[in-house]
């Protein structure tokens, strides 16, 4: 219970614009009328969780150069990580908010700097799921159904576009498929077999 109260009061403070969570632990205590200490550690349970995750800041502090520390920290800002939700929530989401879920900005900026390698990701899963929720039909549609007949390559050139370093670690990523696993290879999966064949 306590872990909700947090998340509660983090979403109370999310600006629903731009993403933007940026309040302080004493805000979220204030709010969620608990303890510093066990605002923490249910962020600590929420991250744990794969529901929340967050980026620490820092601020300059104005000192000259030389005279103390440059920096201090602030808040942190936090965020949800769409890629590492769990399922049971995702598929909630798409439920609950289906035709209502509709990007209109295509890039939205939180306060702090997500790690670059979660931002691409997230970045290509918001692109997928609002395809996904707001295509309607049409040409884009159209495209999509003529690609089911297609060759491999023309889905491949479709889905990578311009991008060739994606193209070569799809392609890399197949051919590591291409040996038989372990499991075909010391038939943990055999074949079944009727009494008269045991005879």
């Amino acid at each position: 219970m306590n872990a909700k109260a947090v998340l509660e009061a983090l979403l109370s403070v999310m600006d629903g614009k731009t993403g933007r969570c940026d309040p302080s632990l004493d805000t979220i205590a204030k709010r969620s009328r608990l303890s510093r200490r066990t605002v923490v550690r249910q962020l600590d349970v929420l991250r744990a969780q794969n529901i929340i995750n967050w980026v620490r800041r820092t601020v300059k502090t104005g000192n000259a150069p030389g005279e103390g520390p440059q920096r201090q920290q602030t808040s942190n800002s936090y965020f949800i990580d769409m890629l590492q939700l769990p399922i049971e929530i995702v598929r909630t989401l798409r439920q609950k908010l289906g035709g209502k879920l509709r990007e209109k900005v295509r890039h939205l900026h939180g306060s702090g700097a997500v790690p670059s390698r979660m931002a691409i990701k997230a970045e290509r899963l918001l692109k997928g799921v609002t395809s996904a929720l707001t295509s309607g039909g049409g040409r884009e549609q159209a495209e999509r159904r003529s690609l089911v007949g297609g060759t491999a390559m023309s889905r491949l050139a479709h889905m990578y576009g311009d991008d060739a370093e994606a193209l070569r670690q799809h392609e890399e990523m197949l051919s590591s498929f291409s040996v038989p696993s372990a499991s075909a290879k010391l038939a943990l999966y055999p074949v079944l077999r009727t009494r008269r064949e045991k005879d």
